[in-house]
């Protein structure tokens, strides 16, 4: 059965296309080493190969250029590294606005404080 994170559909959905978005499921109870996480990056990466878009996007968090000490982070982290390995342009946004929501407002936003 195809899905999503096979080889040939994610080569598939990703062939003559401008540019790509890319983002993995987060794992909150991942296994030592991440392998889930490992899996379905190395199929994105294969099949955006093989797809050749012109440039790739990808959804990271803020931490993520780190190496070591990130937790669950560490999925960025894994996504980030393989899509600068990639032979065409890639960028990664670290959405940092995602974590800092209190009481239904974004605190830090313009006044300075985090």
């Amino acid at each position: 059965m195809e899905t999503w994170t096979t080889f040939a559909t994610l080569t598939e959905a990703c062939r003559g296309s401008e540019g790509v978005f890319v983002m993995v499921p987060p794992y909150f109870a991942p296994a030592p080493g991440y392998p889930e996480t490992r899996s379905i990056v190395a199929n994105i990466r294969s099949a955006l190969v093989a797809a050749k878009p012109k440039k790739v996007v990808c959804l990271s968090s803020v931490g993520a250029q780190r190496q070591h000490g990130l937790g669950l982070i560490t999925q960025s982290q894994i996504l980030e590294q393989e899509m600068r390995a990639l032979p065409f342009p890639s960028a990664a946004i670290r959405a940092a606005w995602f974590w800092k929501i209190i009481n239904g407002r974004s605190v830090g936003a313009g006044t300075g404080r985090n």
